[in-house]
């Protein structure tokens, strides 16, 4: 992947030639999507705040970014594109996010983004 866009030159020299022939191409390597930064981040806001995840992605061809929120019995859909916007944040949002990209030749490795909401303690009403 490191080789994608990169310029080869081919040259020929030889005595038979009156001139030098040469040939330039640019690779188009394609590789599967990885995340640009995949270290686990952790978030600690408060209700009311906003947030924004971020999910950078390299691939050719383009990836599909998908956002899930892990539940206790799997993970649900919880947006696309490169970034997540969380607004309005209420105790009932704290869960690990999680984005993953894929395009035809793969998918990435997910990549968490735990959401931990504080908020003042309640008095339940018997």
């Amino acid at each position: 992947r490191k080789d994608n866009l990169a310029v080869v030159k081919c040259s020929v020299i030889h005595p038979a030639l009156k001139y030098e022939m040469d040939s330039t191409i640019i690779l188009n390597v394609l590789y599967a999507p990885h995340i640009k930064n995949h270290s686990p981040k952790k978030y600690e806001l408060y209700e009311g705040d906003s947030v924004t995840f971020n999910c950078a992605v390299s691939s050719n061809p383009t990836s599909y970014v998908y956002w899930y929120r892990s539940e206790i019995v799997g993970r649900t859909m919880v947006g696309s594109g490169s970034i997540l916007n969380l607004h309005n944040l209420s105790r009932t949002d704290a869960a690990l996010y999680q984005c993953q990209a894929e395009n035809d030749l793969g998918l990435s490795k997910f990549v968490n983004h735990n959401l931990n909401i504080v908020y003042p303690p309640t008095i339940p009403k018997v």
